[in-house]
């Protein structure tokens, strides 16, 4: 008997004692275009003592086959993460389907220790052209047209010296991302509007629209201090009444895209598309650009950031 139930529950409600269940919110990716059309969303509930196991044994019997797809958790702590990965594929002989399993998780990892205060929330991607199946490395060497080996780096004290560097930007990086959007969460709330708002959430709007997502929305709920509700129920009625004012909440709205855009890239790549505008605003604000922002801001490259480091 499998642990999880895929008829539909509703989400608010359940006539089980909450602490004695874990609700996991499901969805999929589509694989052909009239499958766009279709809701994949279900609702399971689980023991309190299910597992990562239970979970991707469901999971497997809710995908179609003959594909690869990757299980992450949506929001909360683990937003973005994979928690495993499955592959299926078809014995030539038989016609038989099999699915292999990668779990990125220990086995006894319960999917309470996962979940925030209201559930799980997991998408599984769907993954096309052989991604995701496990292979041997011999595969891999008979596969490949050329070897193209590393090449063992002599001078491994720069080398290593390098590296620390680059750690240390990244470990500011993230102190930097963290007190920027308290910052902003300052900002957002406060009166008056800040300066030149409305004229740069117009013209953010124009490039901008596209990037404001469920992810978007939830970070822009983080920053404003909502950190108690699933991803999927944030919507500009739950961020409103944070600030004072639509017209502000629209604000918030395109700051949480900026910050999602800088969150799913790195200053290691150098300026990122869209974002000068953005670091330009908040250093009018009064924000002072640290390093790896003024790369991302186009005004110093990462060779200088890291000479410099």
């Amino acid at each position: 008997m499998r642990y999880g139930q895929p008829e539909f529950v509703p989400w608010g409600e359940s006539d089980v004692d909450g602490s004695d269940v874990i609700r996991v919110r499901f969805d999929r990716g589509s694989v052909a275009m009239g499958d766009d059309t279709v809701s994949h969303e279900e609702h399971w509930i689980y023991p309190a003592d299910a597992t990562i196991d239970d979970l991707l044994i469901d999971v497997a019997q809710s995908v179609p086959g003959m594909a690869g797809w990757s299980v992450r958790a949506v929001g909360g702590r683990f937003d973005r993460e994979v928690l495993g990965i499955l592959y299926f594929r078809t014995d030539p002989e038989t016609r038989s389907v099999s699915c292999s399993v990668c779990r990125l998780r220990r086995p006894q990892t319960k999917l309470t220790d996962l979940a925030g205060d209201y559930g799980l929330d997991i998408y599984v991607h769907y993954m096309s052209s052989g991604e995701g199946r496990p292979v041997d490395a011999a595969e891999l060497v008979q596969s490949a047209a050329e070897r193209r080996p590393a090449t063992r780096v002599w001078s491994a004290q720069a080398a290593e010296s390098n590296w620390r560097t680059i750690a240390a930007i990244r470990d500011q990086d993230r102190d930097v991302a963290r007190h920027r959007r308290e910052w902003l969460g300052e900002i957002l709330a406060a009166q008056p509007d800040p300066p030149g708002a409305d004229e740069f959430v117009a013209a953010a709007m124009t490039t901008l629209a596209a990037e404001i997502c469920p992810a978007s929305l939830a970070l822009t709920a983080s920053i404003l201090g909502i950190d108690d509700k699933p991803i999927r129920d944030i919507d500009i009625y739950l961020i409103a009444p944070k600030v004072p004012g639509p017209r502000r909440a629209t604000l918030a709205m395109v700051i949480g895209a900026f910050e999602f855009t800088i969150a799913s890239g790195s200053w290691e790549h150098g300026e990122a598309d869209g974002l000068p505008p953005y670091f330009d605003q908040l250093e009018r604000w009064g924000w002072r650009l640290s390093p790896a922002e003024l790369v991302m801001a186009g005004r110093m490259s990462v060779a200088d950031l890291v000479a410099g480091g």
